[in-house]
């Protein structure tokens, strides 16, 4: 936050609405007010990441064992990925993530109340294939 910014928050990066994408650097505009519950003098609410040292290995679901590619190399995982986290979310478990890079080239779909937990650098990248046409042109 820069002080004597109208709203008390300033930016630098893109700012979606929707699907729309806009440019922003500067003072933050339509920023909806904290409920008085959430705040403590100027600063934002905050809480601590989950634990789980109390649950065992029970309580997670890895995407690796659900047939998952995280190599960066497996083409598109978005279909196993959906499956997996709606599988996870609905038997109450955590979907764990190992480390790596996960491919996809579609929407992948977080259910309410999901647990995910990733670990040493997970990440999901979206990929898109690009058609490449030759056109030759007639030379006289």
């Amino acid at each position: 936050m820069i002080q004597g910014a109208p709203s008390g928050v300033w930016a630098l990066g893109a700012q979606y609405n929707g699907a729309k994408q806009i440019a922003q650097s500067g003072t933050l505009s339509g920023i909806p007010a904290r409920p008085k519950t959430l705040q403590s003098g100027t600063k934002f609410f905050v809480r601590s990441r989950p634990q789980y040292e109390a649950l065992g290995a029970g309580s997670f679901m890895s995407a690796l064992a659900a047939g998952i590619s995280n190599t960066g190399v497996g083409g598109d995982q978005s279909t196993k990925i959906n499956k997996f986290l709606q599988d996870a979310a609905s038997a109450g478990k955590i979907a764990y993530f190992p480390g790596g890079i996960y491919l996809v080239e579609d929407t992948v779909f977080v259910p309410v109340g999901s647990r995910i937990q990733g670990s040493s650098w997970s990440q999901v990248c979206r990929i898109q294939r690009v058609s490449l046409e030759i056109i030759t042109a007639n030379r006289m």
